[in-house]
């Protein structure tokens, strides 16, 4: 029997969904239960736990409080007792105004911090802010002055000096008796206890907190000291009671435990036999007080009651979803056939070619469904673009778009191939015509201008023009500049713009460009092309009848042959220049350059001719001014000898019976006779290459520099001086006469001196 795919997949999926749902619930409800026990006992224990943190919070406040009054008051140290009472007041009252739920709030200063001349270590005096009747009350009282009582609390808080919450106790207000616990913070100044501060806190402000604690109905929470009394009880009149009031017999086990300050938890059957589960966890406001602790009972019935509740509700839940399923699994196994019959459909029409009857399935989905119906329509839509596009390259319409349908498109990809390698033939004979036109657009050109070069002229400046026009007018360019090298100075050589073009018309202007000036001087430093189709504003301005522009692209070429720059072309236009252009601009700039050293070279020629005419003239007067001088030269030295043998001469004559010394510029001694030496008692080793400085007393020293002085001037000294010997003192007429050479240059000073009596 032929069965639908919706029954089928519908009956598949109840066959199994039914056995599990039935094994699942059985296990539930017969395995599970008491792991749900211990899930709710541990519900209890965690929730016992947030109270005690709730608790601990609220008493940890006032803890802070208290603390901060011990701080303040051990600020006190140096304050006289009056000061220290009415700041104590102030502050008392202060804290009390701010806080009115406390039972009360105190300060205890011992007595010795108050009263200097009170030297024991007992006797405190305790300040008291409380309420009664609605009244702020404040009491100061005088205590222990006998004397500390050993068993009190504030005898042991005064010996450990550390901060605690007390156990709970019953106090009397003016008549009214209440259950509180103190707060309390010790003084301590310099090591020494010198007080202490506590708040009163009333025990009923935890009634609030533990009314609200409930996990199920039923249950039973409060609040246990760690004295085992009860601090707060949903049953107000356990209040105030030992922990043993609740649990009877069991009570003292379960006050030992409280008093150990640690978690636990126990089970106890009432008077009604109704059997519970207690928990306690522990807090402690710091490490010193003693932990307290926060108890939930929660009764077994109320938890059975509770998990029987939950197993019948989830069981209605379970058979609704299993209805539920049984509707679903109809729709999805309905919305899995329908589209596949329609994807059935298109299929054996493709099988049979019949393209032109398929219609793209409008079929929604993201899921396996969807991607079959997303492939069939990519077939569909692949087959009816490949047989158009088959169509379009029969009709020679190479530019028809196609993309096949993915990488591994077999169809799809050659018939791309086959228009690719019609176009690339198509291309390929484009390339070859374009090819052949710039190649004779290039051979013209370089005809023209090799026509043009072998015509130059020795007219640098006509030249440059001819060329710079026909290179603007062949390229279709709009403006151009011919700038050269100048260097007929070597220490500044520049560019100078000998020639310009624009708009079929020459431009007549002077311009200057140092080497290392604008994108000119950039390419003649270089000597590389500089092409830019972003052209800065205002580089260049294009300027016709129909206004001015900045221009599309500039081209910049050096002139250079023979690793030689002989200067550079500039060139713009609105129409970006083609690599062809470029390289013919390129090549004839390599010939232009070739002609210009040329040129330049007939120039120097030329030049250097004309110089060479001019040199031999000025060679030939310089000859005959060089003969005339060789005859003065002759006269001077044959006039120099004589005078050198007349001054010989007369030192000769002097030497026998006068001191001479001859001194350079500086009046170092460069010869000296016997005579002078003699006189001055002194070697001749010890006199040459000397100063006469040197041998001369310091007090004529300046009379000395004036003579030398005059001396140096050209003109003759005399003058008188004396020498101190050994046989007494002896006096000396000297004179220094400046000797000239052969061209009347002084070169040095004769000294001649004779000893003459003294009157």
């Amino acid at each position: 029997m032929r069965i639908n795919l919706n029954t089928r997949l519908l009956l598949a999926i109840l066959a199994v969904a039914v056995p599990v749902f039935i094994s699942t619930f059985g296990y539930m409800a017969f395995n599970l239960r008491p792991e749900r026990i211990h899930d709710m006992e541990n519900l209890a224990d965690a929730q016992a736990g947030k109270y005690a943190n709730l608790v601990r919070s609220y008493i940890t406040e006032e803890a802070k409080i208290s603390r901060t009054m011990a701080d303040n008051f051990e600020t006190m140290e140096n304050l006289s007792g009056d000061l220290k009472e009415q700041y104590t007041k102030a502050l008392l009252g202060q804290i009390y105004a701010k806080n009115p739920n406390y039972r009360a709030i105190w300060m205890s200063w011992e007595r010795s911090f108050l009263d200097p001349n009170w030297n024991l270590n007992y006797g405190r005096v305790r300040y008291n802010y409380f309420k009664s009747q609605g009244k702020t009350l404040l009491q100061i009282d005088s205590m222990n002055t006998n004397g500390d009582d050993v068993g009190s609390l504030y005898h042991q808080l005064k010996t450990s000096k550390v901060e605690r919450l007390t156990e709970p106790y019953t106090d009397d207000f003016n008549g009214e008796t209440e259950l509180i616990a103190s707060v309390t913070s010790p003084i301590v100044i310099n090591g020494k206890f010198a007080g202490l501060a506590g708040i009163d806190i009333p025990l009923s402000r935890f009634k609030g907190i533990i009314s609200q604690a409930e996990i199920l109905n039923g249950s039973i929470s409060f609040l246990v000291a760690n004295d085992g009394v009860f601090v707060g009880n949903q049953t107000e009149k356990l209040v105030g009671s030992s922990i043993e009031t609740m649990f009877g017999a069991e009570g003292e086990v379960v006050k030992s435990k409280i008093a150990k300050g640690k978690a636990f938890a126990v089970n106890f059957t009432d008077e009604n036999d109704e059997e519970y589960y207690v928990t306690f966890q522990p807090f402690q406001v710091n490490p010193s007080s003693p932990a307290w602790m926060v108890g939930v009972a929660v009764p077994y019935s109320q938890m059975h009651s509770a998990i029987d509740d939950r197993f019948f509700s989830s069981s209605l839940v379970a058979l609704l979803g299993l209805l539920i399923l049984a509707a679903v699994v109809f729709l999805i196994s309905r919305s899995i056939t329908l589209p596949l019959t329609k994807i059935t459909k298109a299929l054996k029409y493709l099988s049979n070619g019949e393209i032109n009857r398929v219609k793209s399935l409008e079929i929604s989905r993201s899921d396996e469904i969807g991607d079959i119906a997303d492939s069939t329509n990519t077939l569909i839509e692949g087959l009816t673009n490949t047989a158009m596009f088959a169509k379009e390259i029969g009709q020679g319409n190479l530019e028809a778009h196609f993309k096949s349908v993915s990488e591994n498109d077999v169809l799809g990809n050659a018939l791309i191939d086959m228009r690719q390698s019609l176009a690339n033939a198509r291309k390929e004979e484009e390339h070859r015509r374009l090819s052949e036109d710039e190649q004779k657009w290039a051979t013209a050109g370089f005809a023209k201008f090799g026509e043009l070069l072998r015509n130059n002229t020795d007219n640098i400046e006509e030249f440059s023009y001819n060329i710079i026009m026909n290179l603007i007018k062949y390229t279709q360019s709009n403006q151009g500049g011919f700038f050269l090298l100048n260097d007929e100075d070597e220490g500044d050589k520049h560019l100078q713009l000998v020639a310009s073009y624009a708009y079929e018309r020459r431009k007549y202007s002077a311009r200057r460009i140092e080497l290392n000036e604008n994108l000119v001087g950039q390419c003649y430093l270089e000597a590389e092309p500089i092409f830019m189709t972003e052209v800065p504003n205002n580089y260049v301005n294009i300027t016709s009848g129909l206004g001015s522009s900045n221009p599309r692209c500039l081209l910049i070429v050096p002139l250079r042959f023979n690793d030689m720059v002989y200067g550079v072309i500039e060139m713009a236009s609105f129409s970006v220049y083609q690599p062809f252009q470029i390289n013919f601009i390129e090549k004839v700039a390599e010939s232009i350059a070739s002609t210009i050293s040329t040129v330049k070279v007939n120039l120097r020629t030329i030049k250097l001719l004309e110089e060479s005419k001019l040199k031999s003239e000025e060679l030939a007067a310089q000859e005959e001014e060089m003969r005339q001088n060789m005859e003065e030269l002759q006269t001077t030295q044959e006039e120099s000898a004589r005078r050198e043998l007349e001054m010989n001469g007369i030192l000769n004559a002097l030497n026998s019976s006068y001191m001479v010394a001859e001194l350079d510029l500086d009046a170092n001694i460069i010869s000296i006779n016997e005579n002078a030496l003699h006189l001055l008692g002194i070697s001749k080793e010890a006199a040459e290459g000397h100063n006469l400085r040197s041998f001369i007393q310091n007090e004529e020293v300046d009379e000395f520099d004036a003579i030398w002085e005059k001396a140096l001037s050209g003109r003759s000294v005399t003058r008188q001086r004396f020498i101190v010997r050994a046989k007494g003192r002896i006096a000396i007429s000297e004179s220094y006469t400046p000797i000239f050479d052969e061209f009347d240059n002084l070169s040095k000073i004769l000294n001649i001196g004779v000893e003459v009596a003294l009157d």
